[in-house]
């Protein structure tokens, strides 16, 4: 009976931070205009799994990341801001929470992958 109560406990805390996690977005700041930081995400996306939503005017990136033996499919939303001067800022919100870093460290490089492949054609 104190075992089932101690793996209850462990369930629900689990379940808790999960959900309490899961409503972080995780930012990036890039160079580069709004138009290219956006094309560039939508292009990263693309390599993830399935564009769902795109809205150029608001930076409004929906998309499905592919499930694999890493971690299961996930909803994802990014938004691209321009900062000005600062640079561009990607905010990528990742329904739940289990390897949500991971996933947007690789978007991330995806972003910068692309953005560096517009600056070499652009030569």
């Amino acid at each position: 009976m104190q075992r089932k109560s101690v793996v209850l406990v462990v369930v629900c805390f689990m379940s808790c931070a999960t959900l309490l996690y899961a409503g972080e977005p995780k930012n990036a700041t890039f160079h580069g205009t709004k138009e290219q930081v956006f094309n560039a995400a939508v292009r990263a996306a693309q390599s993830f799994g399935m564009v769902r939503f795109t809205d150029r005017e608001s930076g409004t990136i929906t998309f499905d990341t592919v499930e694999t033996a890493m971690w299961a499919s996930r909803r994802c939303s990014a938004v691209v801001d321009d900062l000005g001067s600062d640079g561009v800022r990607v905010s990528l919100k990742i329904e739940g929470a289990f390897r949500s870093g991971k996933i947007a460290e690789q978007f991330f490089k995806g972003i910068q992958d692309e953005l560096a492949k517009q600056t070499k054609d652009s030569r």
